[in-house]
């Protein structure tokens, strides 16, 4: 691996391990959308090991079946949440798109990212 290239670490359903994770060594922690960013950075943000400079994620896949103002508030409250962390944040979904995902649930949480700018 190239020097300077982050190493992301992802584990679905690890939020009893979080603090375990952020001592493995990765820059990034992706989770999954049981655990909140908050909650998150509560648990590993203080630990003299932790090596996490950023967490990513997190929203509930699901969020993307519903109507797409809704996917977009929640999307916005998402991004609100890690805007107020003192680690950086990488808006992503907390584990991938399901069958059921609504195209235009889709785009609102690619708008939600893009009205930041």
């Amino acid at each position: 691996m190239p020097s300077g290239t982050p190493k992301i670490i992802y584990a679905k359903g690890s939020s009893p391990f979080i603090e375990d994770l952020a001592e493995v060594g990765a820059d990034i922690l992706s989770l999954d959308w049981r655990t909140s960013l908050t909650q998150a950075w509560k648990k590993i943000g203080k630990k003299k090991k932790n090596t996490i400079k950023c967490l990513q994620g997190n929203l509930d896949p699901l969020k993307l079946t519903i109507d797409a103002e809704s996917a977009y508030t929640e999307t916005r409250k998402l991004i609100e949440e890690g805007q107020k962390l003192p680690c950086g944040h990488i808006l992503n979904l907390g584990h991938g798109v399901t069958p059921e995902a609504k195209v235009e649930s889709a785009k609102a949480f690619v708008r939600a990212s893009k009205d930041l700018e």
